[in-house]
């Protein structure tokens, strides 16, 4: 029979570093945890994002929304949410999805001032995903990324 110990040290030597979160031996590095992917007015937090979409999109795709839809399930752990059904896939034209946090919030402020955001727009910017496809022998090649658009001048509904 296996001790717990044991049983610990060989499920996290098959997994891959960023799932087991370090290890009693070497506890987490600077790298596991110097950012807060939702803290998104750190620009380096939107540049984290971008690199991550960069790296899903470096390779050509049969099935666009297939990619879409991976970039979706990706952006979510991060609390960044788009509607899919908005992304058209057609040729050399750029889109812009606008993106929410978490869904956006709704309510009322501590204020009592009524709320309906994007969950982004109150820390004074807001983002959207911009896609743009190309088509080449069959085969769709993606540039998507996330774009600040700009400042938010404060607007209750």
């Amino acid at each position: 029979m296996k001790s717990y110990r044991a049983l610990r040290e060989q499920i996290s030597a098959a997994l891959p570093r960023t799932y087991t979160g370090g290890s009693a031996k070497t506890g987490p590095t600077s790298s596991d945890i110097d950012i807060n992917l939702h803290s998104t007015e750190d620009p380096e937090v939107v540049d984290r994002v971008n690199a991550a979409l960069a790296y899903m999109n470096r390779t050509p795709t049969a099935n666009p929304q297939q990619r879409v839809s991976e970039i979706k399930v990706a952006l979510s752990h991060a609390g960044v949410d788009f509607d899919h059904t908005l992304v058209e896939v057609s040729e050399d034209e750029t889109s812009d999805i606008p993106v929410s946090r978490w869904g956006g919030r709704i309510g009322q402020d501590e204020d009592g001032t009524w709320i309906n955001d994007d969950g982004f727009s109150h820390k004074g910017s807001s983002y959207a995903l911009r896609f743009e496809w190309n088509k080449t022998d069959g085969l769709w090649d993606l540039n998507a990324k996330l774009v600040s658009k700009g400042p938010v001048e404060e607007s209750y509904e």
